[in-house]
């Protein structure tokens, strides 16, 4: 029986199979290097794992089965002895996973899920924070699209040891007519909603955190005029828009350390996406002076770009764009 804190629940009806989970014994690393040079980090890597404990092997595997796992949405690494994860909209720790003290969970944070990530940050050589789109294949079923989720990471010495969190995205491409069938929304919605899609509305997606903003425009996206040339522009990979001439641009935070110059705003990357000739420009997230640009790139030529914006209600949207604008 699992050891996490979930409460027992009634039988319910077979689950649709769940994709395997890999384990630390037949992970890949070899896109971290140069191909020459991934076997031999793969040897040494496995020669390291055999010398693992086998409790905190277990660990290890339990957490990879915690990310493979399609009814949880995110999952957290708060220190060795707190991994949490999130199902149906309820938290719960995971009592079997213990990574023994912040030197082994560092560690294992840096050699095993980090490498699987898109970014280079490491715990203890990057100061602060980072972020990274991690890609987790089916061992078993490579045909079956692999779980993507957006990686967050905040480092010593902002806080005492490294905490993770691991936002999922649904392995499935939501189209609208999709959500009007599971009920997450009305036919008449779904009608509406394709007609600003294909009438080139402009849209902005308002809510709080996980209320489905990037899954609704990913949704409409797939509404688009497939001779639609699209300009993406975000500060981390995340978004998969149902098109193939989309141009993705993204953002850069200079690091502690780094010189300022490097940083390239969300800002400066959607004036560039309005130069570029799009049908559409979209923005995964607006929190600051992009918004501007956003408005301005709308109202001259990008006709049907869209956006997302953190609010309560529709009118506090309204009133934060204008705030930031």
């Amino acid at each position: 029986s699992e050891a996490h804190t979930e409460a027992p629940v009634a039988h319910q009806a077979p689950a649709q199979v769940q994709p395997t989970a890999p384990s630390i014994d037949n992970l890949s690393f070899s896109k971290e290097v140069a191909h020459q040079d991934a076997m031999e980090l793969q040897k040494r890597r496995e020669a390291a794992i055999n010398k693992l404990p086998v409790a905190l092997k277990n660990s290890i595997n339990r957490l990879f089965e915690h990310l493979a796992d399609d009814t949880s949405s995110e999952v957290t690494l708060n220190g060795p002895k707190s991994v949490g994860f999130k199902r149906s909209g309820q938290r719960f720790i995971d009592n079997e996973i213990d990574f023994i003290d912040a030197n082994a969970d560092r560690a294992i944070i840096n050699d095993f899920l980090l490498p699987l990530t898109n970014t280079h940050e490491r715990i203890g050589t990057t100061p602060l924070l980072g972020e990274g789109q991690l890609t987790l294949p089916d061992p078993d079923d490579p045909s079956r699209p692999p779980m993507v989720a957006r990686v967050h990471i905040v480092a010593p010495p902002a806080v005492p040891t490294a905490q993770i969190t691991i936002a999922k995205k649904s392995r499935t491409q939501l189209t609208i007519d999709s959500m009007v069938n599971s009920g997450s929304m009305t036919s008449d919605m779904g009608k509406f909603l394709k007609d600003l899609a294909r009438g080139r509305a402009t849209v902005v997606f308002s809510g709080i955190s996980g209320s489905g903003k990037t899954t609704a425009l990913e949704a409409m996206s797939r509404e688009f005029d497939v001779s639609d040339r699209i300009v993406l522009v975000e500060d981390v990979e995340e978004l998969s828009l149902g098109s193939s001439s989309v141009v993705q641009l993204l953002s850069h935070q200079a690091r502690p350390g780094e010189d300022p110059r490097n940083s390239v705003t969300l800002e400066w990357l959607v004036r560039q996406a309005n130069r570029m000739r799009p049908d559409r420009i979209i923005v995964g997230e607006v929190r600051g002076a992009e918004m501007a640009e956003f408005l301005t790139a709308a109202n001259s030529g990008a006709d049907g770009s869209m956006t997302t914006v953190h609010a309560n209600s529709p009118q506090e949207a309204i009133n934060k764009m204008l705030s930031l604008s």
